[in-house]
């Protein structure tokens, strides 16, 4: 999954001395996470590809911190 990101990382430090920019650890660690949440990203698109995801909810007449936990608490009974 990540051997492109792994093959860029060990070339940066291996050409470093021929002029190539090195990546830092914490730069492969932030592009690792990158690639993990493209991934998990891609699989959820996949996975509700056809399901229903527009839900209307009118919480106009409720106080701001009532229409939040309703919210909060709907996202989580559908996810």
């Amino acid at each position: 999954m990540y051997q492109d990101l792994d093959m860029e990382y060990e070339n940066s430090r291996r050409y470093r001395d021929a002029g190539s920019e090195e990546m830092t650890p914490e730069q492969y660690q932030e592009a690792k996470q990158e690639v993990h949440w493209d991934i998990a990203w891609q699989i959820f698109d996949e996975v509700n590809e056809y399901n229903d995801v527009d839900k209307f909810i009118d919480l106009y007449c409720l106080d701001l911190e009532d229409s939040l936990a309703i919210c909060k608490q709907k996202l989580y009974d559908t996810a």
